[in-house]
């Protein structure tokens, strides 16, 4: 697939949606292709609704973002945010020690681990809590080593950083267990290589039921599956992207 820029056009007068869709359209027009116009992917603002539905576009939302979304509800939850502050607080203490650093290196090479550096997440970063925990559980044995060295041991102590348990890495492990699709399914829509919007509702179908509660769950895995599945449920429920898929297809 080869991307192509139309235009750049620099306009001065207010970005309403009529004056977006008019100068959209004058470029289309230009070029021959206000007929071959499928859907429109764009961002959530206003004036861009306005603008997609004067040009009588189908609007197809970014469905990275949208899995974004599904995967940024979680921060909400009671059962994950107490131990996932825990964890957060020992990376961010590594992090900006530089004797942590140097005695976490010490246990990768002893515990033969990959020396990779913790990750800390930003929520606004897509999939960054998933990536915090994916390396702290790579990398717990070492963690648990450091933590407990006379030389970070009595400096952690006194900034009152809770210790880390075995609780902490079986939540942990869950987590992973339960977003690690919601993870590769949002780098495979990301590819810049092919098209992608065919693969909307086969990857929904696959969340939907990976994220179905279950007899069985724990309270961590139900809580995880009812907000993710929640906030996707809502989204795409309009006949425009069946219509959309079936045009791809």
């Amino acid at each position: 697939m080869r991307q192509k820029v139309l235009r750049t056009k620099a306009i001065y007068t207010a970005q309403t949606g009529q004056v977006v869709a008019e100068e959209i359209g004058e470029i289309l027009q230009e070029f021959g292709i206000m007929n071959k116009i499928a859907a429109v992917t764009v961002d959530n603002a206003a004036n861009m609704d306005v603008a997609i539905k004067r040009l009588n576009f189908i609007k197809l939302g970014c469905f990275a973002h949208t899995l974004n979304l599904g995967a940024q509800s979680v921060y909400s939850l009671a059962s994950v945010t107490k131990w996932t502050a825990k964890i957060r607080g020992v990376v961010v203490w590594m992090k900006r020690s530089s004797m942590g650093k140097t005695v976490l290196r010490e246990k990768q090479q002893l515990l033969n681990l990959p020396k990779h550096s913790l990750i800390l997440d930003v929520r606004t970063r897509w999939n960054s809590l998933y990536m915090m925990l994916e390396r702290f559980i790579e990398q717990y044995p070492a963690i648990q080593a450091a933590s407990l060295d006379q030389r970070l041991r009595k400096p952690m102590e006194r900034d009152r950083l809770a210790r880390l348990t075995e609780d902490d890495f079986r939540r942990a492990e869950e987590f992973i267990h339960l977003m690690k699709v919601l993870y590769t399914s949002t780098l495979c829509v990301s590819s810049e290589k092919s098209p992608t919007c065919g693969q909307i509702l086969p990857i929904l179908r696959k969340l939907e039921k990976h994220f179905s509660v279950e007899e069985g769950d724990t309270v961590l895995g139900s809580s995880l599956k009812q907000a993710v599945w929640g906030n996707l449920s809502k989204r795409y429920q309009t006949d425009g992207i069946r219509t959309v898929n079936c045009k791809v297809h």
